[in-house]
Formats: structure tokens, sequence, C-alpha cells
């Protein structure tokens, strides 16, 4: 039997390790960041100390990504703040003009144009915020059936078809003749395709020609390719031209547009357990989203 000297040490040898580390609780308990037990002589108490400290450095490490989240939230939400403002001003000091008969009547048709044209944008900006809003929504539910990827994307090619060409690029389609089977939202697997378009044609400003393509992989997955001939992406954005408000304007030549047309692409192909890439290889920027086949029988 130990005696009462031997178990006095047993007893400090416990304590003081886990006095320590409910000293370190506590201290996390109260906001404390990277709190870090030292090295313990006990094994047990080593392990549960670089437990401890390990746990401690994953709550800092999340805090800072919630932290970072939120600044891009902020940020997006001036931006579009910013950016809904400045038509909206247009907007009334044009109507402003018109009722005081401020304008030439020669002029009448261009302001009326204008706003217009501002209102457009405006409603573009609000529908793509409600878009991206619902996108990170963890409860939002995708309309899923079974659709022909082929059909969709060649009414969506015959839809831009004369806005493409018409701007100067050659748009060249390879879609199946057969059908392309897959499960999923079709509004919004069209919302992606057409932002796709929609940025090769914006963005191109040092090529003439856009494409589209689709290619089945090993049985299981369906590609669909968008690529143009302008001039690349810059690096130091690749990495964040998924995010929303990210725009390629000093290389690309930006003329406006909300930012968040990819960011609302990328979501949409993560709801449906997709992926949304860019490359560039040979003088082309090429983005691909890739999705799982349905089988249909």
């Amino acid at each position: 039997f130990p005696t009462r000297r031997s178990s006095d040490l047993i007893l400090r040898k416990i304590k003081r390790p886990l006095d320590m580390i409910i000293a370190g609780m506590k201290r996390v308990e109260q906001g404390e960041e990277q709190v870090v037990i030292p090295p313990q002589k006990e094994k047990e108490f080593t392990e549960i100390g670089n437990a401890f400290n390990h746990m401690t450095k994953q709550l800092a490490a999340q805090r800072a990504e919630n932290e970072k989240m939120a600044q891009s939230r902020q940020k997006m939400l001036l931006e579009l703040s910013h950016d809904i403002k400045t038509p909206v001003a247009t907007i009334k000091s044009y109507i402003y003009a018109l009722q005081e008969q401020m304008v030439p009547d020669v002029d009448v048709p261009k302001y009326y144009e204008t706003i217009a044209r501002k209102a457009d944008r405006v409603n573009t900006l609000s529908e793509d915020l409600f878009t991206m809003l619902k996108m990170e929504s963890a409860e939002y539910q995708l309309d899923l059936h079974t659709l022909d990827l082929s059909e969709l994307t060649r009414q969506i090619c015959a839809e831009y078809y004369e806005e493409i060409t018409d701007a100067g690029f050659s748009f060249s389609i390879e879609i199946p003749d057969e059908p392309v089977w897959i499960c999923g939202d079709e509004r919004l697997l069209a919302r992606v395709i057409t932002n796709l378009l929609t940025n090769a044609k914006k963005y191109n400003r040092t090529g003439n020609a856009i494409g589209l393509s689709i290619t089945q992989t090993d049985g299981k997955y369906v590609v669909l390719c968008v690529t143009d001939d302008g001039q690349a992406i810059p690096p130091e954005i690749r990495d964040t031209m998924f995010c929303a408000f990210v725009r390629g304007e000093s290389a690309r030549s930006s003329t406006g547009g909300t930012g968040l047309g990819l960011a609302i692409a990328y979501a949409i192909m993560e709801k449906h357990r997709g992926e949304l890439l860019y490359s560039r290889a040979e003088g082309e920027n090429t983005f691909c989203i890739r999705i799982l086949k349905s089988d249909v029988t």
C-alpha cells in the first residue's frame, strides 16, 4: 500500500498538470487565442496537452477564417452599395433634367435610353446578389431533374450565337448529337453556361475566337468547356477570381460588371457537387465545369 507521503506526491504530479489544463480551458472560454500548455513530464498529460494545443490552434485558425469571410462579405456589400448608388444617381439626375425640360428635344431619346440601361444594371446587381446569397445558404435546395446537357447547351448557344458573332468573334461549338444526361437544376446550370459565355465575350480584348465543347470522360463525368483566345488572367488573382467582386480589370480591361458572375457559377457547381476550373494553355483561357453523368435507361 502506498504511504501518505507517496500518495501526496502522486496527487501533486496529477494535480499540477490538471490545474494547468483547466486554467488553459478557462482562458480559452474567456476568448483568449492561441493558448499553449507547456510540455508535461507524464506521458498521459503530454498527450492531453498536445491535443489541447492542437485544438486551440484549430480554433484560432477558424476564428481567422470567420473574420476573413466577414470582412469579405462586408466588402462585397460596400461595393454593391457603391455600384447601386452610381446608376441610381444618374437616373435621378436624368429624370430631374427631363422634368425641368432642360434637355434638348434631340437628346431626349438618349436620356431615356440611358435611364433604361442604368435601371437594368440595378436590376442585374440585385438579382446577382440575391442568387449569391441563396447559394451561400446551407438550407437552399436545388430543383434537381434528369436533363439533357447537350440540348440545354444547344439552346443557349443558339440564343447567344448572334450576340457573340456580332461582337466580332468566331464561335465554334462542339456538342454531341446524342443526349448527355445529367442530374441538375436546369435554370441554375443555364446560368453557369451563360455566365461563362458572357465572361468570354466581355473580357476578350485581344483575341477573336470563342469556343464551347462538351466531352465525356471515362463514362462517369461530363465536362463542358468555354474557351477564348484573349489575354491571360493575371496569376495574382487566379486564386481569388471565383470570389465575389474579383475582376480582372488590370489585364482584361473590364468595363464594369458585378464581379459576381464567376463566383455565382462556382457556387452553383459546388451545390451540384461538381467543379468549375480555370486553365491557361496554348494561348487560350479555358473555364470547365465538371459534373457527374446520370444513367438513363
